[in-house]
């Protein structure tokens, strides 16, 4: 997929809001390491996963596929324009002229 011109671009086309899922697997955000809220939660869990005060928000990128979570990906992208995701590095957006 093409680098988008603007942050703003990018956050409007480049995005995939992830909603609890029956059909998703738990896993942690790679920002912060915290879980996602990727997992309906269960009816008789009261920890781990399923604790929804821990959880939080989650995207994923369409460029590269890689999952984070909203709040931290958008904290991430006001210091630079590349995946956080160790190993990856795609440019998602380019840099605003100075």
């Amino acid at each position: 997929m093409a680098v988008f011109n603007t942050e703003a671009e990018f956050a409007t086309h480049g995005l995939d809001h992830l909603h609890p899922s029956a059909y998703q697997v738990s896993r942690d955000c790679e920002i912060c390491l915290e879980p996602l809220d990727l997992v309906k939660p269960s009816a008789n869990t009261n920890g781990g996963y399923n604790n929804h005060s821990r959880l939080h928000a989650a995207v994923r990128l369409k460029s590269c596929g890689h999952i984070h979570g909203t709040e931290y990906l958008t904290a991430w992208l006001k210091f630079g324009n590349p995946c956080p995701t160790p190993g990856c590095g795609r440019m998602l957006f380019l840099p605003a002229p100075e």
